[in-house]
């Protein structure tokens, strides 16, 4: 029987896994800014800041533009984000796609395996989940 609760917990301590690919920047990364495209079907209210705020760490000046053909803009970041529910809202899954002249430069994912399964870190900030992924996609963090 004890052995049947430690797999149990086992499992379940597993189960919540978060998984985090990055293709970052090459080192030749010098941009005047970044440009975001925002995405109004993301309904994780804090993911466009946090991720602003976290380019604009590194030094790197933004702007929030409506649509792909924004003029001026010679690096575009696009996203998707998605939340669940589990007794509260989370950010469950991330994609940032970084663009030079409509030619991808650079990509990362966020996932939580199972949509965080019965792991209490699902429910960190968007920040503390979001912002390691950022800086790896800029080249400026290894994990």
């Amino acid at each position: 029987m004890r052995n049947f609760l430690l797999i149990v917990v086992l499992v379940m301590a597993t189960a919540g896994c978060t998984t985090i690919n990055v293709e970052p920047v090459g080192s030749n990364f010098r941009p005047e800014s970044i440009c975001i495209v925002e995405n109004p079907r993301v309904d994780v209210k804090d993911f466009l800041p946090v991720v602003q705020k976290r380019i604009e760490h590194h030094g790197y000046p933004t702007r929030v533009v409506r649509n792909v053909n924004a003029i001026g803009c010679e690096y575009l970041l696009s996203y998707i984000a998605m939340k669940n529910w589990d007794f509260a809202w989370y950010l469950h899954y991330a994609v940032l796609i970084l663009e030079k002249n409509n030619e991808p430069v650079a990509r990362a994912e966020y996932k939580l395996k199972a949509k965080g399964g019965y792991s209490l870190a699902k429910w960190k900030s968007t920040g503390s989940k979001i912002e390691p992924v950022v800086d790896e996609l800029l080249g400026k963090k290894k994990r």
